[in-house]
């Protein structure tokens, strides 16, 4: 143990020790603590806000609205709807009689595959049908509506087959423009694109990484080996990460996302120390 110094009792010295050992683990501690103020939080920005497609709501004329004359019937034409996926609403207007619908492989082959029948008096009857699983194996599925009216006056009829259906299966979205002004150093870009919505096995996703030196410059695609992303198939695309330096090729980022074939959600979001 050192001596105490001259003109210091013991506990005096061994109390200035102690002062001078906090001091110095504080003083540490405020130039860690500067030191982390550039890069130790983290931040995001959303380059291209996470989005489902839009849908629209398309509708297939099974039976034109029409007045059949007492004890008449009607046909309507018959329709290919083998590109219809998933859940559809058949609905039918009846006034007094009867509505047919029959699904089949081919147009020659209609009551194959199943039968809705909906019967009147009603204003408006529907049934959520599902061509998907009515087609089975199947290459193809065709639907056609028939009505008979079995009243002795004159009736009104109508049927329709109604989906919802992407807006387009060929898109092209741009996101907004990023600031990357106060980015620092390395950053990663986090892509995720989904499932294709009706479910195309040679669907195409692309996500490709734009910068520009102003938000309303031109805009170059990142060269670099890892500035596109692409997901194909019928599967649920895994979460991508792309590396990314800030602070060169252009201040401002933005994500463009096409497709074909099919339609998909995306998103893009960009994280770094700001």
């Amino acid at each position: 143990m050192p001596a105490v110094p001259q003109g210091y009792s013991k506990r005096d010295y061994e109390m200035k020790k102690m002062f001078l050992a906090v001091a110095v683990l504080a003083l540490i501690a405020l130039n860690c603590n500067a030191a982390l103020d550039t890069y130790a939080l983290t931040d995001h920005d959303q380059v291209l806000a996470a989005q489902a497609t839009e849908l629209q709501m398309e509708s297939a004329t099974l039976l034109v609205p029409q007045v059949i004359e007492a004890a008449g019937a009607a046909v309507g034409n018959t329709n290919n709807v083998t590109t219809y996926v998933g859940k559809c609403l058949l609905v039918a207007g009846i006034e007094t009689g009867t509505v047919t619908v029959l699904w089949g492989q081919s147009g020659a082959t209609l009551g194959q595959l199943g039968t809705n029948t909906f019967d009147g008096p009603a204003a408006l009857e529907g049934v959520e049908v599902d061509p998907t699983t009515l087609r089975g194996t199947n290459a193809a599925i065709y639907v056609c509506a028939s009505a008979t009216n079995s009243a002795a006056t004159t009736n009104a009829f109508s049927c329709g087959l109604i989906r919802l259906t992407p807006r387009s299966a060929l898109q092209t979205i741009t996101g907004s423009a990023v600031d990357t002004m106060d980015y620092k150093g390395y950053g990663a870009i986090i892509v995720s694109i989904g499932a294709p919505l009706n479910g195309a096995t040679n669907f195409s996703g692309t996500v490709t990484i734009q910068r520009a030196a102003a938000s309303t410059g031109t805009w170059a695609t990142v060269t670099n080996t890892t500035g596109t992303v692409t997901h194909s198939g019928n599967a649920d695309a895994a979460v991508t990460r792309l590396p990314y330096e800030f602070g060169t090729g252009g201040r401002y980022i933005r994500a463009v996302f096409t497709t074909t074939n099919d339609a998909a959600d995306v998103a893009v979001t960009v994280n770094s120390f700001k």
